[in-house]
């Protein structure tokens, strides 16, 4: 109660700046979660994921996230969501993606959508 989220990223950010040692870290953050009462902030939906790793950057003062993980399936379009995150590891803002609180199944259907729409083609993700 009185959070709002992502006060985690804030004190790590501000540790990291104080000892200039974010290359000597692996920073692990989730999306899903809500971030507040609107539509688009929460969830797997392109918006959100979009919004969400943006302010975790501003948070953790860096331009890349190491592991980001899809943080439970909400049922959004699995194509949306592998689309989004293509997108931020070509962009560079992510390194490496991967997913809590999945079912075995979705995460085949999630690897199979990443496969036929050729996400991460031409990436260290791509086959």
């Amino acid at each position: 109660p009185g959070h709002t989220g992502g006060e985690s990223e804030a004190i790590l950010g501000r540790w990291m700046r104080a000892r200039g040692n974010r290359a000597q870290i692996v920073i692990a953050t989730k999306v899903g979660s809500a971030m507040g009462e609107g539509p688009n902030q929460r969830g797997l939906g392109r918006q959100h994921i979009m919004a969400a790793v943006e302010a975790s950057l501003r948070r953790l003062q860096t331009d890349y996230i190491d592991l980001y993980q899809a943080h439970f399936d909400d049922g959004s379009p699995l194509e949306e969501t592998m689309r989004a995150f293509d997108d931020l590891v070509r962009q560079g803002k992510v390194r490496y993606l991967g997913a809590s609180n999945y079912s075995a199944w979705r995460l085949v259907r999630a690897l199979w959508a990443s496969d036929t729409g050729a996400y991460f083609a031409g990436t260290k993700f791509g086959r």
